[in-house]
């Protein structure tokens, strides 16, 4: 095994997906792959740093031990690289297990887990993967985020919603910017309702249109794809389906789920979360949770039990300790 791996990072869908893969771009380098030429453009614009190419003679010139994925595209064949899918967050909607024919997830070499439960549902759906339980390394080294033109008298609050039917967006827009009057808003919307390509749902296009027009000084769309110094700068999270709660319970701060209308399965971790189904009653409902946050325990128990974890590393470094270990007994077995 070389000393130095070399890593092809393959980006397909969204944008918003690459934060997942950035963790191990900044400790071992390498390059990222996309064959849609728009999304790089909007790559470079907010990773100017990092190679990018969608030519995938680049990829086999470059000749890599590891290429990387954050989600279930088309697998790269014809290279020698081991493949080690990353997935792209902590979702709520059983997508990554999912039985279907199009669930490639055992022909990975390996996957990295960010705990129990992820494994457990691949378990229950009985795949055979090949894993690693790691943590999250989106936490690791959260930068601070401190040129935000905020009012510093008033509290911040981060709006995170999905895209589609299960989006926030139809039911909350318009109380949200009533919002925007008492507090700091920071909306953070998904990456396919910010690219224009929410195919299923115009009304988030809508909605999302709605709020660029009545941005102001405490009314912030925010549209890059890293949210995890956002999360840090926020005193409360508003949410729904999104998988932002998951991740923003890492600094144990109240969460809200501005319930939309549908009839999809409510999450077991909406139950340590307030759950507001009104517009109406929302902004009551944050005043009492910024008086007294009553879910923080239960909050930090269920989190406990959700990110795996350990002293003295990072998971980071566990996912690459990982790769290693599974890169060296496939040449021993060789």
């Amino acid at each position: 095994m070389a000393e130095i791996l070399r890593f092809v990072y393959y980006l397909s869908k969204h944008l918003g997906q690459f934060p997942h893969m950035l963790p191990y771009f900044k400790k071992c380098g390498g390059l990222v792959f996309c064959h849609n030429e728009k999304m790089i453009e909007q790559f470079k614009k907010e990773f100017s740093t990092i190679p990018i190419t969608s030519d995938i003679y680049d990829v086999l010139n470059f000749n890599p031990d590891v290429m990387m994925y954050s989600d279930y595209y088309s697998i790269i064949k014809g290279l020698r690289a081991k493949k080690v899918m990353v997935f792209h967050g902590m979702e709520l909607k059983g997508y990554y297990a999912i039985k279907k024919d199009w669930n490639k997830c055992e022909e990975y070499d390996l996957c990295l887990l960010y705990g129990d439960k992820i494994l457990n549902e691949f378990k229950n759906n009985n795949w055979k993967i090949k894993y690693e339980k790691i943590g999250y390394p989106l936490f690791d080294d959260v930068e601070d985020m401190n040129n935000l033109p905020l009012n510093k008298n008033r509290k911040t609050i981060m709006i995170a919603p999905t895209w589609g039917d299960l989006s926030l967006l139809e039911k909350f827009t318009d109380e949200i910017i009533k919002l925007s009057e008492v507090y700091n808003i920071i909306i953070k919307v998904h990456p396919i309702t910010a690219s224009f390509e929410s195919r299923e749902s115009s009304i988030n296009l809508e909605k999302f249109k709605k709020l660029i027009k009545a941005q102001h000084e405490s009314l912030l769309v925010c549209q890059n794809t890293y949210g995890m110094a956002l999360m840090k700068k926020a005193d409360m999270l508003i949410t729904d389906y999104s998988s932002t709660s998951c991740e923003f319970m890492h600094f144990n701060k109240p969460i809200i789920i501005a319930k939309p209308d549908c009839t999809f399965k409510q999450p077991d971790i909406w139950n340590v979360f307030k759950i507001c189904e009104k517009p109406s009653e929302l902004k009551q409902m944050i005043e009492s949770q910024f008086k007294n946050d009553e879910m923080k325990e239960q909050r930090q128990k269920y989190f406990k039990q959700l990110v795996y974890d350990k002293e003295n590393t990072t998971p980071t470094k566990r996912g690459i300790a990982a790769i290693k270990r599974m890169i060296k007994k496939g040449e021993t077995d060789d």
